[in-house]
């Protein structure tokens, strides 16, 4: 028997001890028409998609809608990566478990109100439901030893009446019980983790293990292709190489597969083979693939589960030493058409979307060039850019709108950086970046009368963070305040893993973690000097570093949500409250909403967030 398996017949075999069950063999699928009108065609083809796994396990589900929760008799109740949820069908979900009923809930299920705004504070609707609060987004490959295909997974912190039942490779909760239902924090009845039949052997156990008087089992199993729309043309104009994959050992670009073949003594070459199998074409040089209306992509991995995505314009595939990078050959137009609804949700207010698509021009033609072999990548070290299968027809015509505006200085286009949310102040790029100091990226209060003063002091900055400006552009936003509770063990953790990365040669150790104090402050109250004393040694961090105290000493999603934050010890738990997510330098994202909101125009909303520049191209209408 194969190490994976092993692995995942242990944890199949940890799932199935006994827990509490519903009376009748009810299933129930969720049609959660707040969430499909956030999700388009993709929430469309997903629920179907789980539909036909949960009837290929013999589930046989029947499929409801947000009108029946509250009739609803005792069962199982299947949210699928149900997004958007009222409250009040949220309390029907909690009356339903009160009944007997139990739930299988998959990654963001409740995460946003039903007309796709946050919850305050930023969390689950259900978070007692599913017994986890939500800290951060997470892309983890694997969910202990099963590879995952979507990896668009929820960090989440397990509350003490849940029991974790699975970890992602990280360590982060995967799986968690509680006496009403099982949380799954990836979404595993997608259809690219369900074509794995490892991914459906373990939805029969769960099924069966939350159902009671019948058992399920993997049965017959069709994928079905995703029905996405082809959207409109867009203007041409000057073309970008993005990179969107990188050592890859295989690819299927529409019906044919492109292998890498590294042979000893000779250079990296690729391999082309049609539907059948059949070799096409052998090359060394880089191969350049287009179909119509559209390419798309797929990457299988080992068990079947993949990564799906569709392009416009060309794929430019390039023989490497460790496997085929894969660019996106195309117009700027159209990779805007894929960046801004992943910069910024679809559903804000149209000219904050028109701002964000002027920022991300900008941002394009002034970083071009910052990836050896391409223009810019697809990821946040650049702009995360999704294809044309994350297009969404608001953002598109935002694109439209402001076709060849572009902000800049001196002639050329503007470092336009962005974040988030900045908490209610923004910060000077030069207190962030060393030599990222321009003029048009000072840090300023994001209000829209109000000034809340000097912020340099630990007294200024509490009273800020418990009593916001009311006129903040950003409060509506998730993450305008937060906190993060660690235990005093959890903290010395992650401070050893991330100092050694941190201060490296001055990395001696840390022992019993006894205080975390802020220094050094700057006007606008972000945290400039953090030190951290244990019993060992003190250290020092500096800048936006003190973010990644709690991530490894590397960027990525357990970094903290900002530097604007106060510390207290409590007992023996190290409390952060702060607010904002991001550097907080350039545009803040929530706060051009909320300006928009109040009836600015974009080129207003631009001029506040990078003053003195220039906005070139199609006067503002």
């Amino acid at each position: 028997m194969s190490a994976r398996l092993l692995a995942l017949t242990a944890l199949l075999g940890l799932l199935c001890c006994a827990a509490p069950r519903p009376e009748t063999d009810r299933i129930y699928l969720l049609r959660s028409q707040a969430t499909l009108a956030q999700a388009g065609w993709r929430g469309e083809w997903e629920l179907e998609c789980a539909r036909r796994t949960l009837a290929s396990l013999g589930a046989e589900p029947e499929v409801i809608g947000e009108e029946r929760l509250a009739d609803l008799a005792p069962g199982l109740l299947v949210l699928s990566n149900v997004r958007n949820m009222s409250e009040p069908d949220a309390e029907a979900v909690r009356a339903f478990c009160r009944k007997g009923g139990r739930v299988l809930a998959t990654a963001l299920t409740s995460y946003r109100q039903a007309d796709g705004s946050p919850w305050q504070p930023n969390n689950f609707a259900l978070a007692d439901v599913l017994g986890a609060d939500f800290l951060r987004w997470g892309a983890p490959d694997r969910m202990d030893k099963i590879l995952l295909g979507k990896r668009n997974a929820m960090l989440v912190r397990p509350r003490d009446h849940a029991r974790v039942r699975a970890r992602f490779e990280s360590g982060d909760p995967a799986i968690l019980e509680t006496d009403w239902g099982t949380y799954v924090a990836e979404d595993l009845l997608a259809p690219e983790d369900t074509a794995a039949p490892e991914v459906r052997k373990l939805l029969a156990e769960l099924l069966t293990r939350l159902s009671p008087l019948r058992s399920f089992a993997p049965g017959p199993y069709t994928e079905l292709p995703p029905p996405l729309p082809f959207r409109e043309t867009l203007p041409e104009g000057e073309r970008l190489d993005v990179l969107v994959e990188e050592k890859v050992p295989a690819i299927k670009v529409g019906s044919r597969e492109v292998r890498a073949i590294l042979t000893v003594g000779k250079p990296p070459a690729l391999a082309l083979y049609d539907r059948a199998g059949k070799l096409l074409r052998r090359s060394s040089e880089p191969l350049i693939l287009q179909e119509k209306p559209y390419t798309a992509l797929r990457i299988t991995r080992s068990n079947g589960s993949y990564r799906w995505s569709a392009y416009r314009g060309e794929v430019v595939l390039v023989p490497e030493l460790h496997g085929l990078s894969v660019l996106n050959r195309l117009t700027l137009e159209e990779y805007l058409a894929g960046v801004v609804p992943n910069e910024v949700p679809p559903g804000f207010p149209a000219e904050s979307l028109k701002a964000m698509a002027v920022v991300a021009r900008s941002y394009s033609l002034a970083h071009r060039g910052a990836h050896s072999g391409a223009d810019l990548c697809d990821e946040v070290h650049c702009q995360v850019y999704g294809g044309l299968a994350s297009e969404a027809d608001s953002t598109t015509a935002a694109v439209l709108a402001t076709h060849g505006g572009v902000l800049s200085s001196l002639g050329q286009p503007v470092d336009a950086t962005f974040h988030a949310v900045c908490g209610g102040v923004g910060q000077d790029a030069d207190r962030v970046w060393s030599g990222r100091g321009a003029a048009y990226l000072r840090g300023r209060p994001d209000t829209l009368e109000s000034d809340p003063g000097s912020l340099a002091s630990e007294e200024a900055v509490r009273t800020f963070l418990e009593h916001p400006p009311e006129d903040a552009c950003c409060r509506q936003a998730g993450r305008f305040r937060w906190r993060e509770s660690y235990s005093r063990q959890e903290m010395e953790q992650r401070l050893n893993a991330s100092l050694s990365v941190l201060v490296k040669a001055e990395w001696h150790g840390l022992g019993r973690l006894k205080a975390l104090r802020v220094t050094e402050r700057g006007p606008l109250g972000r945290v400039e000097a953090l030190e951290v004393e244990g019993e060992q040694c003190r250290y020092t961090v500096r800048g936006d570093r003190v973010r990644w105290l709690t991530s490894g000493g590397k960027i990525g999603a357990a970094g903290l949500n900002s530097t604007l934050f106060v510390v207290k010890l409590v007992g023996d738990r190290v409390e952060l409250d702060g607010g904002g997510w991001g550097h907080g330098v350039g545009m803040c994202q929530e706060g051009a909403a909320g300006r928009a909101r109040s009836g600015w125009k974009y080129p207003a909303i631009l001029e506040h967030y990078y003053p003195g520049t220039d906005l070139t191209g199609p006067p503002a209408p």
